[in-house]
């Protein structure tokens, strides 16, 4: 129910706030095969679509709207010059076919805004929707110019509302950004703040670009690139601009770049190569428009964590979130570590106390656990941390880590849950549970412990997963059943003792040490066992029956109490 609330919300807010509009920029470029001349004065984007200057008709106005003082600020006005140089006051947007220069100069005295066509012969426009008859003064047919103008207007609706409608279905991020594609006339790619490919749209991989295939093809951005950017000084105007960029130093093919900020952090920049279309300056403004729309669904997407990760965490986490890779992709990650694929890991996660999470200090607790594990990978979850832990050579979890560990972890008010080792980091996610199912059930279990080892727990774990599909009692040794019933009945611990005796592999010693009770207890305990309910013990899978059996019959007393 709340995430409806949330969509429908989310709808409201983006129709209410991303009414697709132009600038008298973008119809210029749409529209540059008629070559206009160009006065701007104001790049906003607020055109809701094209005019006749007075009801589509050629001849010089005389309606009230064009004295001057009712045109609409949001519409560009189309006419003849003949029509428009009868104005005192020129609209604030128009198309004039005709004037020259002397309609430019009155563009410019005015501080209007407008674009000069000559009479000219042109095939089509740049969207290739409407065919183009001849424009110029005198007979020109203002209704093709306006068919043409509309026909951009509705290319950008339609583009939009498309948009709109994948984003509201919650579209993955690559379909969303190829239909952006279609906004900007270009292919175009998202990255991080590290400047690594988080999505792109899908004609970006038809690109012949060298840098852009390097990109494409290692997932991060080409470092010549970089340097080119850095030798034109303009990479840290790159890496801290919150308005759009175009940037044109070859080799590199020309774009546009728009930086998405989550509070004072730049957490992804939106990046529009220009190989199918030429660029534009003015083409900025529309970047900015359409960053507007996607910055919220990214960050909705794609935690400001996430997009602030390195390469490799950000495989973990998409590994945790069930997404597989091909293996050579791993490899590649994992190659600047030294790490191999099928090399020996482990899994630690360690939830975060409440304080730490408030108080804003799980960076240090997290550059804390680095120090103890030097050679793994931490990553942040949302209330824990994850560490990926490299066992191999003299990375192996010791006894001498392992109680430095626990220390930092009473230190830190903090509990952590220990995975068994596995090889093939493929199989990430599987052991990420294992290590939490140690946590949960070791907190449920022992709660005065920090560190709890799966290996403690397989059998309630076990135990849980059973109890999914089936009544778990059912899955009882019936003599342990019989012992248990016993207990409860004569207030009675043989079942425990019988369990201890069991684990502690038939010491008596270390089974009435565990017990805290005297050796002579435990043997009239386990005597008394013998006497009423003859159990083979000698035998080695009826050991393992009752260890497993006392574990259900302990969770369910406790859960029934």
């Amino acid at each position: 129910m709340l995430c409806k609330i949330i969509v429908v919300k989310f709808t409201q807010e983006v129709y209410a706030s991303f009414l697709m509009r132009l600038s008298i920029s973008i119809l210029a470029y749409q529209l540059s095969v008629h070559k206009p001349e160009l006065v701007v004065f104001t790049n906003d984007m607020n055109l809701r679509g094209p005019r006749f200057l007075s009801g589509g008709e050629p001849r010089a106005p005389r309606s009230a709207e064009c004295s001057g003082e009712m045109f609409q600020g949001d519409y560009v006005y189309i006419a003849h010059w003949e029509q428009l140089k009868e104005l005192k006051h020129l609209p604030s947007f128009s198309i004039c076919v005709g004037g020259g220069k002397e309609y430019i100069t009155r563009l410019s005295e005015q501080h209007c805004n407008g674009m000069g066509l000559d009479r000219v012969d042109c095939p089509e426009t740049r969207i290739g929707l409407y065919p183009s008859k001849p424009i110029g003064g005198g007979g020109v047919d203002l209704c093709t110019l306006y068919d043409e103008v509309n026909a951009v207007f509705e290319m950008y609706n339609q583009a939009e509302h498309e948009l709109l409608t994948a984003i509201i279905h919650n579209a993955e991020l690559s379909d969303v950004l190829t239909i952006a594609d279609k906004i900007m006339g270009n292919p175009i790619w998202l990255v991080d703040a590290g400047l690594r490919l988080i999505a792109h749209s899908n004609d970006m991989e038809k690109c012949a670009d060298q840098m852009a295939c390097e990109a494409l093809k290692t997932g991060i951005s080409s470092s010549r690139a970089m340097d080119i950017a850095k030798e034109n000084n303009v990479l840290t105007l790159l890496n801290t601009s919150r308005n759009a960029i175009f940037v044109d130093f070859p080799p590199v093919t020309p774009y546009y770049s728009m930086n998405i900020f989550d509070g004072n952090n730049r957490i992804a920049t939106l990046t529009v190569h220009c190989f199918k279309l030429g660029p534009d300056e003015y083409m900025v403004s529309l970047l900015e428009h359409l960053a507007g729309i996607l910055a919220n669904v990214i960050r909705q997407k794609y935690s400001a964590q996430y997009l602030r990760s390195t390469q490799l965490q950000k495989l973990v986490m998409d590994m945790l979130g069930g997404i597989e890779f091909d293996p050579k992709m791993i490899e590649h990650t994992i190659v600047p570590l030294q790490w191999n694929i099928n090399d020996e890991y482990q899994v630690i996660v360690v939830r975060m106390d409440r304080r730490d999470r408030e108080n804003g200090v799980v960076k240090y607790t997290s550059e804390s656990i680095q120090a103890i594990f030097p050679d793994s990978v931490i990553v942040e979850l949302d209330n824990s941390h994850l560490i990926l832990f490299h066992c191999n050579g003299s990375g192996r979890l010791d006894e001498l880590n392992a109680n430095r560990f626990s220390q930092f972890l009473s230190k830190r008010n903090c509990k952590a849950g220990l995975g068994m080792p596995f090889t093939n980091i493929a199989l990430l996610r599987a052991h990420y549970k294992l290590a939490n199912a140690a946590l949960e059930k070791g907190e449920s279990l022992d709660p005065d412990k920090r560190l709890y080892c799966y290996t403690s727990y397989i059998v309630p774990h076990i135990i849980d997963l059973c109890a999914q599909s089936i009544d778990v009692r059912a899955l009882c040794h019936p003599d342990a059943i019989k012992i248990f019933q016993y207990d409860l009945k004569n207030n009675s611990d043989l079942l425990k003792s019988l369990y201890f005796y069991l684990i502690s592999e038939k010491s008596l010693t270390a089974a009435s040490k565990l017990l805290n009770i005297h050796r002579n207890t435990l043997v009239y305990r386990l005597t008394r066992i013998s006497d009423l309910f003859p159990v083979n013990l000698d035998d080695p899978y009826t050991r393992l029956h009752l260890i497993a059996s006392y574990t259900i019959l302990r969770h369910y007393n406790d859960t029934a109490g």
